[in-house]
């Protein structure tokens, strides 16, 4: 029996409009499948969203970036997609128009722009694309107002070898761009494959120096809010040294304070909160560890862009960037992931781990410090357990309070701390186990001190110190 003479039928039991509404919904409809592809990363983009213009109906993309959407009206749409991934790159309104009708269901592919077309936006007019080229854009913004700042200095640094032919050197290489009228920046040559330092000067407003590295994306935007708070530095001058009568050292140095407030709720894996973790704010020169809840609270932080870093014994640590705002409070929830402790450092596989590995052994046999490795370390329970044994070097240690101090008496000084090329606290410096490294090296003069670990407060005449380095077996 045809359709048409089966309505004709129920015509006779229910009102017409009935039938005609039938009718409608069955020809109103259409369905639209397809797949998203993640050009930067050159792989399928999962758990994207995409909606249909004028339309409730949307979907989520599986982890082969494929969507299904059904019961969309007929006619002419937009189709567009976003993730975190592509909001944390500016990236909006991503899509294409397409038709829907009833009589196929319409597959639809759909991409991000390409790296190439993202070079071309930032960087055609002013370099040549080449195949370890990277870019790093985004704004300069007032933490305590929202303003966006023009003509504020943004310099990428990193370390870089450098082949002379008779010579192989370790160079300190930069970019360094400003922002303009809208506060924009674009920084486009970076390498992709290193960590590139980050250091932000708007006048009389700064951000903290943070790090990043951009990986096989090749591209990220990183937006930084400046402030006064962290305009000036402390004063390593002003450091009070007290010799008491068992020959421990305290100290108490100038902290950066503000109005800040930084709070927040620790994990694992599986939801439980964690006790013990360590979150240091470097810039501040300041830490808390989390109670038996997993929370900590730092508070009379300095406004702006700052790194914040979290500690445990058993877990790998989290590096991060946070954006303070002046009176204001930020929370946090963080997890932790267990790590996996390596069964020997020379089979690690990573490169930045191996090239660590190599430019340690160089350093020590030119002979300049003092190192420690193997039985040295795992004879020893932790880090300031093991510069015990160091010439020169005296520790300090009271629970979860210590000190580390290079020579005696009034020549006494306060080295400059290193964990895998970056300078730390002595808070985040005595939180690792020995069996967490695969090298500790000291030098108790300045005249010793390698260039790159050189800093501008171990060069000030007024404090002129040696440094301690310390690498881990994961390196981040």
């Amino acid at each position: 029996m045809s359709r048409g003479v089966l309505c004709a039928m129920r015509l006779l039991a229910m009102p017409a409009f009935v039938c005609g509404v039938d009718i409608a919904q069955a020809q109103s409809v259409g369905r639209l499948r397809g797949v998203i592809f993640d050009s930067l990363n050159n792989r399928p983009l999962a758990r994207a969203t995409v909606t249909v213009s004028g339309s409730p109906r949307f979907s989520m993309t599986d982890a082969r970036g494929r969507f299904d959407i059904d019961s969309i009206s007929l006619g002419a749409h937009f189709l567009s997609f976003s993730s975190p991934s592509l909001d944390s790159l500016g990236l909006f309104n991503l899509g294409r128009n397409v038709k829907v009708t009833e009589s196929i269901n319409a597959t639809v592919t759909l991409a991000t722009p390409s790296f190439a077309t993202l070079w071309k936006v930032h960087c055609a007019q002013t370099h040549t694309l080449k195949s370890d080229s990277g870019i790093v854009y985004g704004e300069i913004i007032n933490a305590a107002n929202d303003e966006r700042l023009d003509g504020a200095r943004i310099s990428l640094s990193w370390w870089a070898l450098e082949n002379s032919g008779k010579v192989i050197s370790l160079e300190r290489m930069a970019i360094v761009v400003k922002s303009d009228s809208a506060g924009t920046y674009r920084a486009c040559g970076l390498p992709v494959d290193v960590t590139l330092s980050v250091d932000i000067d708007a006048g009389r407003m700064v951000a903290a120096e943070t790090e990043m590295q951009l990986g096989a994306a090749r591209t990220t935007r990183r937006d930084y809010f400046v402030s006064g708070e962290l305009r000036a530095h402390p004063s390593d001058s002003a450091t009070r040294l007290t010799e008491r009568a068992d020959t421990s050292l305290v100290s108490s140095a100038t902290k950066l304070r503000g109005t800040s407030t930084l709070r927040g709720l620790v994990r694992d894996q599986r939801g439980v909160p964690i006790g013990g973790a360590l979150m240091t704010v470097p810039s501040a020169d300041t830490s808390a560890r989390t109670d038996e809840h997993g929370r900590f609270t730092l508070g009379q932080l300095p406004a702006g862009t700052q790194s914040v870093r979290l500690l445990r014994v058993g877990y790998g640590p989290i590096i991060s960037q946070v954006d303070l705002r002046p009176g204001q409070a930020l929370d946090l929830v963080l997890d932790l992931t267990a790590s996996r402790e390596l069964a020997k450092v020379n089979v690690v596989a990573d490169r930045r781990i191996n090239f660590a590995q190599r430019a340690f052994a160089d350093r020590r046999r030119v002979g300049w410090g003092y190192f420690m490795s193997g039985r040295q370390l795992t004879d020893s329970y932790d880090i300031m357990s093991a510069l015990q044994s160091v010439p020169s070097v005296r520790v300090y240690r009271s629970g979860f309070e210590g000190g580390v101090m290079i020579g005696g008496g009034f020549n006494a000084c306060k080295p400059d701390l290193f964990i895998d090329g970056r300078v730390v606290s002595i808070e985040e410096f005595q939180f690792y186990q020995t069996k967490e490294l695969f090298g500790i090296e000291v030098y108790t003069t300045p005249s010793s001190v390698p260039p790159q670990f050189a800093t501008s407060s171990s060069l000030r005449q007024d404090r002129r110190c040696g440094v301690i380095v310390a690498w881990t077996k994961y390196a981040r």
